[in-house]
């Protein structure tokens, strides 16, 4: 009756003759796993490209809905001379180019299941950062100094999708996130100066 061990990355089979003797079997494992992590990578690729084809079809309505919005509004505006309707307008933009964004996440996702190569581009940060800043978070107290005029190489998406991860999670533990620890910072500082 054979006997098998696993030590570490190898698998021992001790298999019992007829002659008393003993037949030894290493097998390294190492090959074994690559392949099963292999098969789960292509498991969790197909996953994930089946996954992102579901979520494209209602964004592509919701997509195809602002923009069919949009030019309503605009027919809307042209016809009335006294309406003014900048705010849903702007409504609809915002959405429209949240829908463009979740679109690009989806291709990022796509293309690393299919292990592509990102799309790597001169990017020059003076006049790249103010329209990502303006596009993605007007009207939060985020201010740019820029002491130097750097060029870099990087995909554009996959850059807005690292700023826009690091500058929510800084608001979002921030004071400013936070009005009341903010009030609270205020009205210390108003004691301090009162006090002094």
């Amino acid at each position: 009756m054979a006997n098998a061990s696993i030590f570490g990355k190898l698998r021992v089979q001790i298999i019992p003759l007829k002659d008393d003797s003993k037949l030894i079997l290493l097998e390294d494992l190492r090959r074994e796993q690559a392949s099963a992590q292999q098969l789960k990578l292509a498991s969790l690729g197909q996953l994930t490209a089946s996954i992102a084809h579901e979520i494209r079809n209602p964004l592509a309505a919701i997509s195809q809905a602002s923009q069919l919005l949009m030019e309503d509004l605009t027919e809307i505006e042209a016809n009335a001379s006294n309406v003014n309707m900048t705010g849903n307008h702007e409504l609809y933009e915002m959405i429209f180019s949240q829908t463009k964004r979740v679109n690009r996440i989806i291709e990022d996702i796509l293309k690393l299941s299919r292990q592509q190569a990102a799309s790597q581009q001169a990017i020059v940060l003076a006049e790249w950062m103010p329209v990502f800043l303006d596009n993605y978070f007007q009207g939060h107290d985020i201010f740019l100094h820029l002491k130097t005029q750097p060029t870099i190489s990087f995909d554009p998406h996959q850059l807005e999708q690292i700023l826009i991860n690091l500058i929510n999670n800084g608001l979002r533990y921030s004071s400013y996130s936070h009005p009341s620890r903010l009030r609270r910072n205020r009205d210390l500082l108003c004691r301090q100066r009162c006090y002094n």
